[in-house]
């Protein structure tokens, strides 16, 4: 029996690209180049592919015939009609505030523009004539 020679060991920096005689902030722009490439596998190799239909159909909310047992969410008791007022009144109350609100803004834009107008109309009896009317 004859024996084959052992394989000769490989350097694994022999299979490496070298970047002899770059500098140093080349090497690491490169090194980050060549790491951030990355191949896709083939699709056949892929465990999920976006053509397959992979996800179960989403369950339906059960209606109000549907409930076999009596339970506290399948009848409306009074409870729920509280509630429904609370809400209401809440909601009232928001807009409400929002009104007052918009209502405040809107009487002080209004007393900007009334003091804007009243020192315009001073400016123009201190220069004798408006703006405007200079050129004449």
């Amino acid at each position: 029996m004859a024996q084959e020679p052992p394989e000769a060991e490989v350097d694994p920096r022999s299979t490496y690209t070298v970047f002899s005689g770059s500098a140093a902030d080349d090497v690491a722009y490169a090194k980050v180049f060549w790491n951030s490439l990355s191949l896709q596998p083939p699709l056949e190799s892929r465990l999920v592919s976006g053509d397959i239909k992979q996800r179960l159909r989403v369950a339906q909310a059960p209606g109000p015939g549907r409930c076999q047992v009596e339970c506290c969410h399948c009848q409306p008791g009074q409870e729920d009609a509280k509630t429904k007022q609370l809400l209401i009144e809440a909601h009232m109350q928001l807009k409400a505030d929002e009104k007052a609100r918009l209502l405040e803004k809107a009487k002080k834009r209004e007393e900007i523009l009334e003091l804007i107008r009243k020192q315009r109309e001073e400016r123009i009896l201190k220069t004798g004539s408006p703006r405007g009317q200079q050129r004449g």
